[in-house]
């Protein structure tokens, strides 16, 4: 058995590697990856004439964004475990720098969990889950739209088919808003013995989430997809796309609906974001345009955070329950 002492000395080189891969990591993909118009005499230049305002309020949509996705979190905890806002914001941020390396970024429940006692680590796995679902919920409903739009726009379905597809989506959106708000009800589905007694009592946490708290998550998720959206939108016209409002959202949100089903890392989800927009936007000429855009909201809402992140997890002291530093 290890002593305390050197399981603390162990952590520490594990945490010191871990720095240092996500280091090298994100200054190759950084290296190789950014825009050739990405440089400070071109930013400089789209900063006059009020872009500067266009993009400190970006960044302003990234602490929203991530608000509301720290009080998601806060909110599947409650009955549980009481975590103050500022430390579930550390916690969203941990789950961001270990997903890096995941796809779909499916390992964020790995950074969260670090901030939790133990009793609450399997089930915060499951709560994750829940948020997460939120999260899918809201994508799917507006990228279903977002894709009916796609369809109307390069001629491929006749108009009187579109309202057809229309009213479909609408009654899909209808239904999976009403499975995520009675998912608390439907995990009681699961027999035990298919997963045991002690992995049943840990999913049936999800089952003491309440109503209300589901449509809170819920709402927060549907406010997250818009803000990151309008992070697109503006940044589309920081560096000087010419596309029409409606489109721009509508498109974008089946940009994000197209990112959702491809798998990918936060490293590869730039390029597939990009190779995306160019066939959704291709009626347009700004593919120049476009890749700045997405590789700017992508430093800005993920590579800031997944670099924050990893100090948050520095403060994380393991062997004393997921306690921080600063407890």
């Amino acid at each position: 058995m290890l002593s305390n002492k050197a399981k603390s000395f162990l952590i520490i080189i594990l945490k010191l590697l871990f720095g240092t891969t996500l280091f090298f990591v994100l200054r190759y993909q950084l290296k190789g990856k950014t825009p050739e118009v990405f440089s400070w005499a071109h930013i400089e230049a789209h900063l006059q004439y009020g872009g500067w305002v266009v993009l400190a309020f970006v960044f302003l949509l990234m602490g929203l964004n991530w608000g509301f996705e720290a009080k998601k979190w806060q909110l599947l905890l409650q009955k549980h475990f009481q975590i103050s806002f500022l430390k579930s914001v550390k916690a969203v941020f941990a789950g961001i720098t270990i997903s890096t390396f995941t796809p779909n970024r499916t390992g964020e429940f790995a950074g969260r969990i670090l901030f939790l006692p133990n009793r609450l680590k399997v089930p915060g796995i499951f709560l994750t889950l829940v948020g997460s679902l939120g999260q899918l919920t809201s994508i799917l409903i507006f990228g279903s739209f977002g894709f009916a739009y796609y369809l109307y726009l390069n001629n491929i379905i006749h108009s009187n088919l579109l309202f057809v597809l229309v009213i479909m989506l609408a009654v899909i959106s209808v239904i999976s808003i009403l499975l995520f708000l009675k998912v608390n009800r439907i995990v009681k589905w699961v027999p035990e013995k298919w997963l045991g007694l002690r992995m049943y009592e840990w999913l049936m946490q999800v089952a003491q989430i309440s109503p209300k708290t589901l449509l809170r998550v819920g709402g927060f998720s549907s406010l997250r997809f818009l803000t990151y959206t309008s992070q697109l939108i503006l940044m589309y016209h920081f560096w000087g796309a010419t596309i029409p409002l409606i489109p721009a959202f509508l498109l974008t949100y089946m940009l994000f609906l197209c990112q959702t089903i491809i798998p990918s890392t936060i490293i590869t989800d730039l390029g597939i974001r990009g190779s995306i927009a160019l066939i959704l936007f291709k009626s347009w000429s700004v593919s120049e345009q476009l890749f700045s855009a997405i590789f700017s909201v992508w430093f800005i809402n993920l590579i800031i955070p997944s670099v924050l992140g990893f100090f948050f997890i520095l403060e994380v002291n393991v062997l004393r329950n997921g306690t921080t530093t600063a407890d």
